[in-house]
């Protein structure tokens, strides 16, 4: 019976133990960071960044709930800042949330769908393991990342060409957001396949570009700074021009099409 008991408090010991060693585990992240509850949710979120590293490390957890999001603003103060390393936890990071742009590599977790909106233009970008939603491939000798049914263009690298021209593949039906804005192709071809364009897609891109013939949707800010046809005449089948599509470009009239249901 002595035996028994003894036998019953060690292990009762070892349980304690265990329990205490995994409360005091913690993630390793970067000192200066704000969390937050995201309210109606098991998750937390970053709200600011208060360190003074450069080198800012994420958690997964944080008081044992996965870190999902960074706000808007949250980094906008951290000029310092050159490289986020991000967990595979993370989901979605919210416009204009640094105030700089990153440098060197730049991992896309594996939950986060899109990120063109991110300041990573400078960044060697890769997939993380195992992505859930996209796959890399190389088109005109570009790195470009796309749905793994390949039918939306996600995000595609810059360029240091002064004349050079991307073309989309034409499996694409949908431009993601943000997927090429920024960059400093001289034209940017897409293919009549592509029936909706995303939000700030090809926003001060820059570029030549042509507006498909099936084009459904073209969505907030698309558009800007592009050069279109100066006289654009838009095909039957457009349903929807979101706010500020066309903005600061060279157009001098516009042809709306019969079917287009909503103008923002």
């Amino acid at each position: 019976m002595k035996k028994n008991v003894n036998i019953f408090l060690l292990m009762l010991l070892l349980l304690l133990f265990i329990g205490c060693v995994n409360d005091t585990e913690k993630e390793e992240y970067t000192e200066g960071l704000i969390f937050e509850l995201i309210i109606g949710k098991e998750e937390y979120e970053i709200t600011k960044y208060e360190g003074e590293s450069s080198e800012v490390i994420i958690p997964a957890k944080y008081n044992k709930f996965p870190v999902t999001n960074i706000k808007k603003n949250a980094f906008v103060e951290s000029l310092h800042v050159t490289s986020i390393t991000l967990p595979n936890s993370m989901e979605t990071i919210e416009d204009n949330f640094i105030g700089t742009s990153l440098t060197g590599e730049f991992i896309v977790p594996n939950k986060m769908y899109y990120f063109g909106q991110l300041e990573i233009r400078n960044c060697d970008i890769r997939l993380s393991d195992d992505h859930l939603y996209h796959k890399e491939i190389m088109v005109n000798g570009v790195k470009t990342f796309i749905s793994k049914d390949e039918k939306e263009l996600i995000y595609v690298a810059n360029t240091n060409e002064t004349d050079a021209t991307y073309q989309i593949p034409n499996t694409i039906t949908k431009i993601g957001d943000y997927a090429m804005s920024n960059t400093n192709y001289k034209e940017i071809v897409l293919p009549d396949t592509v029936e909706i364009v995303g939000k700030y897609a090809f926003h001060y891109s820059k570029a030549i570009i042509n507006i498909p013939t099936n084009i459904k949707e073209i969505h907030r800010g698309a558009f800007v700074r592009c050069i279109l046809n100066s006289d654009l005449v838009l095909h039957e089948g457009l349903e929807l021009i979101d706010d500020g599509a066309f903005g600061e470009n060279n157009l001098s009239s516009i042809v709306f099409p019969a079917t287009l249901r909503t103008l923002g």
